[in-house]
């Protein structure tokens, strides 16, 4: 059996466009779990990867075989709010996306930009790491509770 060799490496301003491609198929894929948008903005989503690429306090990790990009992780380091003590230090790190390709599901290649980006983290001592989940996107709930996280809070909408 042929198994396929997966690297994740650093985004770099070049991979931009293959960066928006993941995003851009991330957020197709989770309008299905009752996203409150009906189409993402290229524009938007290019500013902002870019931006986060180029950024210290945010960084992106691209899973790709045979030079193909099948995926992507997006990270960010904030600060606690000033409002209360924290149990675990004053930063906090951000999961903002996680996105592998169909065809590369079930083969542990999410988790591989996981352990990327909790590299990252630590060596940024970050020490709390949070992802907001949609309701209903059970594949994310499996994938982030397989990589030790908890359910912290939730986040409920109404449209008026």
């Amino acid at each position: 059996m042929n198994e396929t060799k997966y690297i994740v490496r650093e985004a770099l301003p070049d991979d931009l466009d293959a960066a928006c491609r993941c995003v851009e198929a991330l957020y197709e894929d989770v309008k299905a779990y009752n996203a409150a948008y009906q189409e993402v903005n290229p524009t938007r989503v290019r500013e902002i990867l870019d931006a986060r690429i180029r950024s210290k306090t945010s960084m992106v990790y691209l899973l790709e075989a045979e030079d193909e990009i099948l995926g992507l992780i997006v990270g960010q380091i904030a600060k606690f709010s000033t409002c209360y003590v924290p149990i675990h230090g004053d930063i906090i790190g951000k999961v903002t996306e996680v996105y592998v390709a169909e065809s590369v599901r079930g083969q542990s290649a999410a988790g591989l930009l996981w352990d990327k980006l909790a590299e990252w983290f630590r060596t940024s001592e970050v020490c709390y790491v949070e992802a907001e989940i949609l309701a209903g996107n059970m594949p994310s709930e499996r994938f982030f509770s397989r990589q030790g996280f908890s359910t912290l809070s939730r986040t409920v909408f109404k449209l008026l």
